[in-house]
């Protein structure tokens, strides 16, 4: 007989590798990594061009800010479809409710990616410039 503890009922089992289960994403966090993810598609390939800077940028984006990679775990496939059947936007407008900081904050990311690749492309600016607008923040002239 081993000593392993008997884990309670209704306890997730450990992973694979003897790790503690992974908590699951709230929705606010799934929504969130969601909408950086659709938002660095539209500004990376506005230019007609995602470069390697790019794509690094928002996988560093993610970590930093503790956001699943939802393009490895549902797949590109899943994330393209939510983007051409035009999610970014009311996803967007769904944030445009939240005080003034938080949504600032996710203009700054929308900044943060237009410069990710050393160029403000005009086309990365003009979509970032929408986004913000659907985030109910003016940016431009």
């Amino acid at each position: 007989m081993d000593n392993e503890p008997t884990p309670k009922p209704g306890t997730p089992a450990a992973e694979p590798n003897g790790a503690p289960p992974q908590a699951a994403a709230s929705p606010y966090v799934e929504r969130l990594a969601l909408w950086l993810t659709l938002a660095y598609i539209d500004i990376a390939s506005a230019d007609g061009n995602i470069c390697d800077l790019e794509t690094e940028h928002w996988k560093k984006g993610l970590a930093a800010n503790n956001l699943p990679n939802l393009v490895e775990q549902r797949g590109l496939d899943y994330v393209m479809a939510l983007y051409r059947d035009g999610e970014l936007q009311p996803l967007s407008e769904s944030f445009a409710d939240l005080p003034y900081e938080p949504r600032k904050m996710l203009v700054d990311a929308l900044t943060s990616l237009v410069l990710a690749d050393g160029s403000a492309d005009m086309r990365e600016i003009e979509r970032a410039s929408a986004i913000a607008g659907w985030l109910g923040i003016k940016i431009g002239r």
